[in-house]
């Protein structure tokens, strides 16, 4: 730090005390004690006014370095804060996500934390991948169930047709006797068996994340033969839970009114199935 003093007067002022104890001396040899001890007061007076503002720069550079150190400290005990912050949150959306299947607290509640979780990791500036990693099991299991309101309405479309189905073939059997009608019989046991409800389980065993329901459910869909009408509503269906959960991934949230789409439909089969299709489904073309 920079002497507050001008130039001139650091350099005059050590000149004027050794002068003083030049003056000061004199007077000891001269036997003049009082004026000798005037003399020594005025050249320490003289030295340490020179001298003072070098030992306040000294401080403050002493003051600099253990502020810099603590600054160091506190900024180590900041990224150790941030690193327990971000596994404790990891580990508790992960346990929103997951242990709320079997139950535990009101999903309101649930949709709540996982909220101020991510709001407190943003309020922290936590790096946006960090954030979307430690949102992505919560956000998966949304998107889950989305695609399980889709596949419940599916599970029913395929069982009306496998009723159908069973009804065309056990007519057929018993309306003809040895080779007749065995080629119509034997076409329709081969789609009948296309329309196999564990075909729907499977989805869900992958590996992945469910995130991207469109093209799990148009695998679905391609792999079935149904009729015209019954494919639109379906498709209609994906369009739906498809948007909303890219709306999920793009807002690292779900919506009220998603999240009350999602506890109304998943439950029961039979709730989404009849929303989707007030007048029953048109079912498979067996001529």
């Amino acid at each position: 730090m920079e002497s507050p003093l001008p130039k001139w007067v650091q350099f005059l002022l050590p000149f004027l005390s050794m002068a003083a104890f030049a003056i000061m001396f004199w007077h000891l040899w001269s036997d003049r004690t009082a004026s000798a001890g005037t003399a020594a007061a005025i050249a320490f007076g003289l030295l340490l006014f020179r001298i003072l503002p070098d030992l306040e720069s000294i401080q403050v550079l002493g003051m600099q370095a253990k502020l810099q150190k603590r600054l160091a400290e506190a900024d180590d005990l900041m990224k150790r804060l941030k690193r327990i912050t971000e596994a404790q949150s990891r580990h508790t959306v992960f346990s929103l996500a997951y242990s709320g299947r079997w139950g535990g607290m009101p999903k309101d509640e649930e949709h709540g934390m996982y909220k101020r979780i991510i709001q407190e990791l943003e309020s922290q500036s936590f790096d946006e991948k960090v954030i979307n990693e430690i949102a992505a099991p919560y956000l998966s299991m949304a998107s889950r169930d989305l695609l399980a309101v889709f596949t419940n309405a599916l599970t029913e479309v395929l069982g009306a047709y496998m009723v159908d189905y069973n009804k065309a073939i056990t007519a057929l059997k018993q309306a003809s006797t040895g080779e007749e009608n065995s080629a119509k019989i034997l076409e329709l046991e081969q789609a009948l068996a296309s329309y196999q409800i564990s075909m729907i389980s499977e989805v869900f065993n992958q590996s992945d994340d469910c995130k991207n329901i469109r093209t799990k459910a148009n695998s679905l869909l391609a792999k079935l033969s149904l009729n015209d009408s019954d494919r639109s509503k379906l498709v209609q269906l994906v369009d739906d839970v498809s948007k909303r959960s890219k709306e999920i991934w793009e807002k690292r949230d779900i919506s009220a009114e998603t999240f009350g789409f999602i506890r109304q439909y998943i439950k029961r089969t039979t709730d989404i199935f009849e929303m989707q299709f007030p007048d029953g489904i048109a079912g498979p073309e067996l001529e």
